[in-house]
């Protein structure tokens, strides 16, 4: 028996103009313009999008760019070196369990003891695969490690930004590395945006200041115009998702459109589009330590945007962090939420699930439109040291929490089971969180901030 063919021409075709004199008519005492929301970004929502809302020549460049040739993506889990024998367990876990990448932080251990552990871990686990976190250039240098895991990823700026610490003898150091090594996968340029999401800032700001980032690696390791081709293949993002649905689908697809047009700028003579590696994690900035359940619910729409929006390698903050350092059950329900999405809902089988959605397409120009001309300001400005001196990004980023502070307390931006739905009898995570003195930017969460 042959399936019946479906004939669309008993569907009446439909357009915007029937649609709103349908919402007006419903809406009575109420005008369609209640109907927009205007976002921290300053764009408005609209409630209703169609064909003509679609960017013509840009909706063909940013799915160029998003449509990438292996459209899949990693299970990452993050670990920290503390002591081996705990740490063993938690990456046997976490590999036992589905993971297809340890992101291993390990920065304050010794050179010896990180190869130890990475004999160990190689000699349990052949397959698995290694990328580490680190300042140290001990750690980078080093012949073994080099040639046992897959990467290392190396952001003094971004350090920088959270711990206020001097991030020059590392950058120098590692800019070293690479003008000597053409090892473009073990040692890639590692441009991280989390402290701008996690400190309250919007998705603009994110943009624009992670491509400020990026830049000033660029002119800090080309010493040589000969290597910008080199560098420019070298540079990995590492972006957190929020629960803002579409604007995070938006933002990542914005991401990669962005970073093509600031690699043209460099390379003018080249046309190929460049496919980054990104890497997304979990916010911090919307969980809660009261009603801590609620924070899985937050990150299945964050893991499942992130996917949608094109990343590489995702990593699910277990529920409990920032608050408490996790613990089994926490770090289990993280690790399955990407496998479950990954095995039952097919997202990694499609090139780019977003392309040509009206709403997504039309959000994800105006994020280009608006973080390009955030970009060109903090360039202006000197780039990236520059606004972090003179304190140009500082004041952004404050200004879009505060207002989101304003929101939260006066309940009109909603964290359910906290400021609305929030039940008395609940006993709230005890939060051991807490944010150096010397940051740049401040990454308490939303529900600690009083």
């Amino acid at each position: 028996m042959t399936p019946k063919e479906v004939d669309f021409t008993e569907f009446g075709s439909q357009n915007k103009e029937a649609w709103l004199a349908q919402a007006v008519k419903k809406l009575k005492d109420h005008a369609i313009e209640d109907l927009a929301t205007l976002t921290y970004e300053g764009i408005t929502v609209k409630p209703y999008y169609d064909r003509s809302d679609l960017p013509t020549t840009f909706i063909k460049e940013v799915q160029q760019v998003c449509r990438r040739p292996n459209p899949s993506y990693q299970s990452c889990v993050k670990i920290s070196l503390l002591s081996e024998a705990e740490t063993s367990l938690q990456i046997t876990e976490a590999l036992e369990g589905g993971a297809d990448l340890i992101i291993l932080s390990a920065d304050e251990q010794p050179t010896t003891t990180l190869i130890s552990f990475i004999k160990k871990a190689k000699a349990n686990f052949p397959a698995a695969s290694f990328v580490l976190n680190t300042l140290q250039s001990a750690h980078w240098e080093d012949a073994f490690l080099r040639s046992s895991l897959t990467a290392f990823h190396v952001d003094p700026l971004h350090h920088y930004l959270e711990t206020g610490k001097p991030f020059e003898a590392t950058l120098a150091a590692y800019g070293d590395t690479l003008q000597k090594s053409t090892d473009l996968a073990a040692l890639p340029i590692t441009v991280n945006g989390h402290a701008f999401h996690n400190a309250g800032g919007q998705a603009v700001q994110e943009l624009a200041f992670t491509l400020s980032m990026a830049v000033a690696y660029l002119d800090t390791y080309s010493k040589e115009e000969s290597l910008l081709p080199s560098l420019l293949n070298r540079v990995v993002f590492s972006v957190t998702v929020g629960s803002h649905f579409f604007m995070e689908i938006a933002k990542l697809r914005a991401l990669r459109w962005l970073w093509n047009k600031v690699a043209h700028s460099f390379l003018p003579t080249e046309d190929e589009p460049r496919y980054p590696l990104i890497y997304a994690q979990t916010s911090t900035w919307n969980k809660s330590p009261q009603e801590a359940y609620n924070n899985m619910l937050r990150a299945t729409t964050e893991t499942m945007a992130a996917f949608i929006g094109g990343a590489d390698r995702i990593a699910v903050q277990p529920y409990d962090i920032p608050f408490t350092s996790g613990d089994t059950f926490s770090f289990r329900m993280a690790r399955n939420l990407p496998i479950l999405l990954k095995e039952e809902s097919y997202l990694h089988k499609v090139e780019d699930i977003a392309a040509g959605a009206y709403f997504i397409e039309n959000l994800t120009q105006q994020l280009c439109e608006k973080a390009w001309q955030l970009f060109q300001e903090t360039e202006r400005q000197g780039g990236f040291m520059a606004i972090c001196k003179n304190g140009f990004l500082q004041a952004q980023i404050e200004a879009t929490a505060a207002q989101k502070v304003a929101d939260f307390k006066s309940g009109k931006l909603v964290l359910v089971g906290t400021n609305k739905y929030s039940n008395q009898d609940d006993q709230p995570l005890q939060s051991t969180y807490q944010v150096p003195k010397e940051a740049l930017l401040d990454t308490t969460p939303l529900a600690l901030r009083n």
